[in-house]
This record gives structure tokens, C-alpha cells and sequence, in this order.
């Protein structure tokens, strides 16, 4: 049988790939991550949040940047990172995301950002 943790542990992939690595088809898949509270697969936001990441180390890194740029960018990547890991320990944060419409992204924001203060 899956468990959350076997489920987690493949977070990082596409769900088709997700599912090959740990022997079942999609479909079992996705059922088993409904049973466990993982409402949507989080690959996609968890590559973004990666994406993004990867992008404010770059813009931090650049030569002749002023320093308190330098600190704003890396205090925003530092709150990105707590994002995903949270994202990644929570999935089923991404279901409010899904339901709540035009203002999804500041309640995630919000409802993130503060679960993680309470978490640090």
C-alpha cells in the first residue's frame, strides 16, 4: 500500500512519472492521494515555486547590484523556499487554491505566510 510519505517522497515528479516509479497507473494514483488528503498533485507548483526560486538567486548573484537589493531578494527567496517546503509538506493547501477564484493567490499567500511563521 502508498502512504503519505511514499506519496511525498514523489512530489518532485509529473504524475505519470510519479505513478511509474511507484508501480501503480495514474488513476490508483490519484485515488490513493484523495484517501490521504492530497486533493491535487503538486508538481506543478512545486516546479514553479522552484522556478522562481532558482530565478531571485540569479538576480541576487548579478554584479553591481545595491546591497539592500541584494537582501530584499534573498529574504524573498528565503520565504519562497519556506513556501515550497510547506507546499510540499501540505498539499492540500493547493485545494483552497483551486476553490476560492480571482483571489486565490493572496488568501494561499496569506494563509502560507502565516502557517509558516507559526511553523519557524
Amino acid at each position: 500500500t502508498l502512504t503519505a510519505s511514499g506519496l511525498a517522497s514523489t512530489f518532485h515528479l509529473p504524475l505519470t512519472k510519479a505513478a511509474t516509479t511507484l508501480g501503480v497507473c495514474p488513476t490508483v494514483l490519484k485515488r490513493v492521494c484523495r484517501k490521504h488528503g492530497v486533493p491535487l498533485w503538486p508538481y506543478r507548483k512545486l516546479s514553479s515555486l522552484t522556478r522562481m526560486i532558482d530565478n531571485y538567486g540569479v538576480q541576487a548573484a548579478r554584479p553591481g547590484l545595491q546591497a539592500d537589493m541584494r537582501i530584499r531578494l534573498l529574504c524573498d527567496k528565503e520565504m519562497l523556499e519556506k513556501r515550497r517546503a510547506f507546499i510540499a509538506r501540505n498539499p492540500e493547501i493547493l485545494l483552497l487554491q483551486s476553490r476560492t477564484g480571482g483571489n486565490a493567490k493572496v488568501q494561499i499567500r496569506q494563509s502560507t505566510s502565516a502557517a509558516v511563521r507559526r511553523a519557524s
